[in-house]
C-alpha cells in the first residue's frame, strides 16, 4: 500500500488521437449511480458485469468509507485519468471457486466488417495485488455476453495483451495496445483474463500462502478506446517542455503563488483541461484555460499544506499529451 501522501511520480503516457471512439464512454466518468460499495460495475453508464464474478466500479464521488472511492479504496491507491475507473481480478486461487475470474463490458455502435480496429486500454494492478500475470484480453461479439459463471470465459479473444507480459506496474498506468480486423459487426466486448490458470504466467512479490490477496492479480482498467485505423495520427510526448512544478507557495508574495503549467502560455494550446485533486479524492480545482492555475484555495477555504495530484490533458501541434503527477502546497 502506497502512503496517503502518494507520493506518484509524473506520468506522461504516449496516446493516440483519433476522430471517432466507439466506446461511449471509454473513462467511466458517467454513471447512473455513484458506487456505493463492492460489485457496483453496472452503476458505471454503458458499463456491466457479464459474468457473475463481482467485477468493480471507483469513483471520486463515492464515500470515502465505501471503500471504492478514487485514489484511496480497498485494492489500493490509484488516480484516475478523470474521475473514475473499473476493477477486476484477472486471476485469484485463494477463493472456493478455481479458477475465478472477474469481467467488464459494454455495448457500442456496429464496427464495420473488413475494417482494421486499434486498441488502447490504460491497466495498473493494484497496491495489494501480491500477484502479476499476463492474459489480459478483448472478446469481441455481435450480442451482449452474459453467463452466471465465476470462472473463466471459453472463449478465444481477439485481443490478447499477453505479449507485454505480466503488467507489475502499481503506480502508473500501463498502454496496452493491440489490432484486429473485424469479421463480423461487433457491437459488444469483454475484458478480462482469458487464459487458463494452466496457462498464465503468474508473477509473485512475496511467497504466496492462503490469504486471498496472497494469490490475487487485481487490475484497474482506467481507460480503454477502440478506433478505425484509418485516420489515427501516432503522438509523441514532449515530457521536458510541458511539465508543471513540483511546489507552489500561494503566499500573496507574487512568487510561484499559482500552479499551472510551466512553459510559454502564447503557444497555442487545444483542449487543455487542468485538474488537480486532494488526497480524498475530491477535485478541488479545474480549468480549461491554459492561462489559468490554481491558487490553493477551494470554495474560498485555503487549503492546508500538503500533497495534491493533478492529471493535465492538451493538443498542441497535433499532438495529444497527459501528463499526471503530484504537487506539494506550501505556505
Amino acid at each position: 500500500m502506497k502512503p496517503t501522501t502518494l507520493l506518484l511520480t509524473i506520468l506522461v503516457c504516449a496516446i493516440k488521437a483519433t476522430g471517432q471512439n466507439f466506446i461511449p464512454n471509454p473513462d467511466f466518468s458517467l454513471y447512473d449511480d455513484c458506487p456505493t460499495s463492492y460489485s457496483n460495475t453496472d452503476n458505471c453508464m454503458g458499463w456491466y458485469q457479464p459474468t457473475g464474478g463481482t467485477s468493480d466500479y471507483f469513483n471520486v464521488c463515492a464515500d470515502a468509507y465505501s471503500e471504492v472511492k478514487v485514489p484511496v479504496n480497498f485494492a489500493g491507491v490509484q488516480t484516475a485519468n478523470s474521475n473514475a475507473y473499473l476493477g477486476l481480478f484477472c486471476y485469484e486461487s485463494g477463493k472456493s471457486v478455481s479458477g475465478y475470474r472477474e469481467y467488464i463490458g459494454t455495448s457500442f455502435a456496429p464496427l464495420t466488417q473488413g475494417k482494421k480496429y486499434d486498441i488502447t486500454v490504460y491497466a495498473s494492478l493494484a497496491d495489494s495485488s501480491n500477484a502479476a500475470c499476463d492474459g489480459l484480453g478483448i472478446y469481441f461479439t455481435t450480442y451482449k455476453y452474459q453467463s452466471n459463471s465465476y470462472t473463466r470465459i471459453p472463449a478465444t479473444p481477439q485481443i490478447d495483451f499477453s505479449s507485454y507480459g505480466p503488467v507489475t506496474d502499481k503506480n502508473n498506468w500501463v498502454q496496452l495496445t493491440g489490432s484486429f480486423i473485424a469479421d463480423s459487426a461487433y457491437t459488444n466486448l469483454t475484458i478480462g483474463n482469458f487464459k487458463e490458470n494452466s496457462d498464465l504466467n503468474i508473477l509473485y512479490n512475496d511467497q504466496p500462502t492462503s490469504q486471498q490477496w496472497d494469490t490475487a492479480a487485481y487490475y484497474y482498467i482506467g481507460m480503454i478506446q477502440v478506433a478505425d485505423s484509418t485516420g489515427i495520427i501516432p503522438i509523441n510526448t514532449d515530457t521536458v517542455k510541458y511539465t508543471f512544478p513540483s511546489a507552489f507557495t500561494p503566499n500573496g508574495d507574487g512568487n510561484n503563488d499559482v500552479f499551472r503549467i510551466i512553459g510559454n502560455h502564447k503557444e497555442e494550446y487545444n483542449n487543455y483541461l487542468l485538474n488537480v485533486y486532494n488526497r480524498f479524492g475530491e477535485c478541488v480545482f479545474y480549468t480549461k484555460d491554459v492561462n489559468d492555475g490554481w491558487d490553493g484555495i477551494y470554495r474560498n477555504i485555503p487549503q492546508e499544506v500538503g500533497v495534491y495530484f493533478y492529471m493535465a490533458s492538451f493538443v498542441r501541434k497535433g499532438e495529444q499529451h497527459l501528463l499526471k503527477g503530484d504537487v506539494t502546497l506550501i505556505r
